[in-house]
C-alpha cells in the first residue's frame, strides 16, 4: 500500500525484512504478555513455584518457547533463508516480463486507466476508457503518480495545481503548436502512455532553438511517471550488454535528446521500433530479459 490506494511496487527499501522484524516483535510482545501472567501468579503463590496454578505455570512455559521462538526469528540468517524459500512456492515467483504488461492499462494515482473498451460497443455517452480500482491481478507496477482528471474539469478544477496546469499546457499550445497540429500533438502524447508500439511509430522533434521542444519532452516524460525514462542515444548501438535498452523495455516513454550524430545499428532500431519480443542479455545473469518493448 502507498498511502493512497492499495498497488503492487517494487520492494527497494528492504519492506519485506521490515515485516519480519515487525512479527519478530510481536512475538516478543505476546512472550512479556506470558511472563507477566507468569510472574504474577508466583506473586499470588507467595514466591513458591509447587503453589502456582496450572494456567501460571503454562504461561511460563509459553513465555520461554516464544522468547527462543522470536531470537530464532530474528537472525539475519532465518530472514534470508525464508525469503529464498518463499521464491520456490507456486504462485509467488515471477518473471520481470510478466508485469506491466497490459497495454491498456495505465497505473495512476489512486487507481487505474482501463482503455479496453471497445469503441463499437460503447453507449450514448460512454467514453473508450474508465477510472477503475487497482487489483493484485492486474500484475502492475508502475505509476504515473499523477491524479486522474478529466480534461473539460481542469479548467474549473477546486486544486489550484491541477488548474494552472491546465492554463501553462494551453498557454504552451498557444505560444508553440500551429491549431491545425494540436490534435495530431495531443494523440500521439495519449498514445505513447499506451503499451507496446503497434503502430511502430517514433517521434522527432526537429527545429530551431527556443521552440518549445524540450519543454515539450519534459512534460510528456513528468507526467509519464515510472512509465517514463530518458535514455542515451547510444540504446541504439549493438552491444553485448545494453543495459539501458534492458532499463528502457518495460517503459511505454523513452526520451532521448541531441544524438550527435552517433550511429544507429539499423537491424536494433528497427527491432525495438517493430512491436518485436527483444532478447537483452545482462551482466551476472545467464536469463536475459525477453519482452516486447512497452
Amino acid at each position: 500500500n502507498d498511502g493512497a490506494a492499495p498497488r503492487w511496487f517494487l520492494d527497494e527499501k528492504g519492506r519485506v525484512n521490515n515485516l519480519f522484524r515487525r512479527t519478530v516483535k510481536r512475538q516478543i510482545d505476546y512472550a512479556k504478555q506470558q511472563k507477566d501472567i507468569y510472574d504474577a501468579d508466583l506473586i499470588a503463590a507467595g514466591g513458591i513455584k509447587g503453589n502456582m496454578t496450572q494456567a501460571g505455570k503454562q504461561a511460563g512455559e509459553r513465555a520461554k518457547l516464544w522468547f527462543a521462538w522470536s531470537r530464532q526469528s530474528g537472525m539475519n540468517s532465518t530472514t534470508t533463508n525464508s525469503l529464498k524459500q518463499a521464491q520456490s512456492l507456486n504462485g509467488i515467483p515471477t518473471k520481470q516480463e510478466d508485469w506491466d504488461t497490459d497495454p491498456l492499462r495505465l497505473g495512476v494515482l489512486g487507481g487505474i486507466i482501463d482503455c479496453a473498451r471497445k469503441p463499437e460497443k460503447l453507449k450514448p455517452g460512454q467514453k473508450p476508457y474508465r477510472f477503475i480500482e487497482n487489483k493484485k491481478d492486474y500484475m502492475i507496477t508502475m505509476n504515473t503518480n499523477v491524479e486522474f482528471v478529466e480534461y473539460d474539469e481542469q479548467a474549473s478544477h477546486p486544486h489550484e495545481e491541477v488548474k494552472r496546469g491546465y492554463e501553462m499546457f494551453n498557454n504552451y499550445l498557444d505560444t508553440f503548436i500551429p491549431e491545425h497540429l494540436r490534435y495530431f500533438l495531443q494523440k500521439l502524447m495519449g498514445y505513447s502512455l499506451l503499451g507496446g508500439n503497434p503502430e511502430r511509430l517514433i517521434a522527432y522533434f526537429y527545429g530551431p532553438t527556443s521552440t518549445g521542444k524540450s519543454t515539450l519532452l519534459n512534460l510528456a516524460r513528468a507526467s509519464a511517471g515510472e512509465y517514463g525514462t530518458t535514455v542515451d542515444p547510444s540504446i541504439f548501438e549493438n552491444r553485448n550488454f545494453n543495459t539501458e535498452l534492458a532499463v528502457a523495455l518495460p517503459k511505454r516513454l523513452a526520451v532521448s535528446s541531441e544524438s550527435n550524430n552517433r550511429n544507429i545499428e539499423a537491424g536494433l532500431f528497427k527491432r525495438i521500433m517493430g512491436n518485436e519480443e527483444i532478447s537483452v542479455p545482462l551482466k551476472n545473469s545467464n536469463i536475459p530479459i525477453k519482452m516486447k518493448p512497452q
